[in-house]
C-alpha cells in the first residue's frame, strides 16, 4: 500500500481509500482487482498564526479576499496500465488581505477501465505428465498405481482441472485367478500376564492375502490364549482363573 501510494503521489501517512472491482466469470470463479483512488496533490492553509493588523494586512480601501478554486477538470482517459484516470484544478484567484488561504486538492484519480492491451491473458490449469506405474502387488495385491501433479493452475478466468491425480489398475498374469485366502503362522507366545500366580499368555496370526475371484475365505481364529503359571505368590494364595 505504501508502495502504491507512491506510484500514485500520495503522501506517506496521508489517509488513503481503496476501490475493490470484483466481477465473475463464466466459470464461477470470483476475480477481484484493487486500484487505489484518492488525492495525488494537496494545498493547505498555514498553521494557525497570529493575525496581521488590518492596517498592516490590506490596503486601505481594500476588504479581504478569499482564495477561490477553478472548477474540477474533466477526468481524462488512461492511456497506461495503472488503471486509473485524472482531474486537476488550479487556484482562480488567490487570497489577499487577510483573506482565507485555499484547503483542498488540485489533482485527483479515480479507477477507470484500463485499455484491453494491459489485461494478461487468461492461463487454463494444464496436468504434468503421469509418472510411472509402481511395481505390482507394492502397495495391494494385484494392483499397481501411478500419480500425477498440477503443472499450472488456473488464473484470471482460466479453465480449472478435470481429471483424476492418482489412479490404479490390475496388474499380474494370475490375478484373475481364484486365490484363497491365506493365513500366517502364529507368532511366539507372549509373556504370562501376571508377574506372580496363575495369568494368560496370548498369541496371534494375521491374513497374509484374502480371499478373491471366489477363492476360499480364511476360517480360524487370529488370536488364542492359554493359562501360565508364574509362580508362587509371596503372602497369598493362588486363585484360579
Amino acid at each position: 500500500t505504501a508502495a502504491a501510494a507512491a506510484a500514485v503521489g500520495v503522501a506517506a501517512g496521508e489517509e488513503q481509500s481503496w476501490t475493490v472491482v470484483c466481477s465473475k466469470d463464466c466459470h464461477g470463479q470470483n476475480l477481484c482487482e484493487q486500484a487505489c483512488s484518492g488525492e495525488q496533490v494537496q494545498t493547505h492553509a498555514c498553521p494557525k498564526q497570529e493575525d496581521c493588523p488590518v492596517k498592516l494586512a490590506c490596503p486601505e480601501g481594500e476588504e479581504p479576499q478569499h482564495c477561490e478554486f477553478e472548477e474540477w477538470s474533466d477526468w481524462s482517459t488512461t492511456t497506461d496500465c495503472s488503471g486509473l484516470c485524472y482531474r486537476s484544478r488550479e487556484i482562480a484567484k488567490p487570497n489577499r488581505c487577510g483573506g482565507r488561504a485555499c484547503d483542498g486538492p488540485l489533482q485527483d484519480s479515480k479507477s477507470c477501465e484500463a485499455p484491453s492491451s494491459c489485461k494478461p491473458a487468461s492461463q487454463d490449469c494444464k496436468f504434468d505428465s503421469w509418472g510411472e506405474w509402481s511395481a505390482c502387488n507394492s502397495k495391494v495385491q494385484c494392483q499397481r498405481e501411478r500419480n500425477r501433479t498440477l503443472l499450472t493452475n488456473a488464473e484470471r478466468g482460466g479453465l480449472g482441472c478435470e481429471g483424476a491425480l492418482a489412479e490404479t489398475e490390475v496388474c499380474g498374469d494370475d490375478c484373475n485367478e481364484p486365490a484363497d485366502c491365506v493365513l500366517s503362522v502364529w507368532m511366539e507366545w507372549s509373556a504370562c500376564s501376571k508377574t506372580c500366580g496363575q495369568g494368560e499368555e496370548t498369541r496371534l496370526r494375521t491374513i497374509v492375502s484374502r480371499a478373491s475371484h471366489s477363492g476360499r475365505p480364511c476360517r480360524g481364529a487370529l488370536s488364542e490364549s492359554r493359562g501360565c503359571d508364574a509362580g508362587d505368590c509371596e503372602g497369598g494364595e493362588a486363585q484360579d482363573c
